[in-house]
């Protein structure tokens, strides 16, 4: 039964290798924001338009160009690519300083509700795995604790 329920999680991060390969960047960084937006339990318009919003600062994108890459997420996201294949996507365009930023951004959308849930969480962490931040910079980026921790 334990078994069971530890291969299903492990498998909540795994991408399949071809649609994550396959990604462009701004779909992964979309689809990675989509995720986060998406673990209270559904995506509203509002949370929509901040996702093209972030997009069109953080990428230079036009509205509409934000606006198709957040569709292609959506899309991509009901096909049951895994949320670290979003990342992985999203991690091949980014410099080390631009990862830091989408950790801040994903934790500024988490924090809209004013509550952080083991779900969001977890997301977040994933992903600084992925594109290699420690989780004690995750912390430091949170405001958990001190820049000399």
């Amino acid at each position: 039964m334990l078994s069971k329920f530890f291969k299903s999680v492990r498998g909540f991060f795994r991408p399949p290798a071809s649609e994550a390969s396959q990604m462009d960047p701004h779909t992964g960084l979309a689809g990675l924001y989509l995720e986060t937006c998406y673990r209270d339990g559904g995506l509203t318009n509002r949370e929509r338009a901040a996702i093209d919003d972030v997009l069109v600062r953080q990428l230079g994108l036009s509205t509409d160009e934000a606006m198709t890459c957040r569709v292609k997420a959506e899309e991509i996201h009901w096909t049951n690519l895994t949320p670290i294949g979003f990342a992985m996507a999203a991690s091949k365009g980014l410099d080390d300083v631009a990862r830091e930023e989408v950790i801040r951004t994903m934790i500024r959308f988490v924090g809209t509700d004013n509550r952080v849930d083991a779900m969001e969480n977890r997301l977040i962490v994933q992903t600084a795995n992925c594109f290699g931040i420690a989780s004690a910079r995750v912390k430091q980026l949170r405001g958990e604790v001190g820049p000399d921790a």
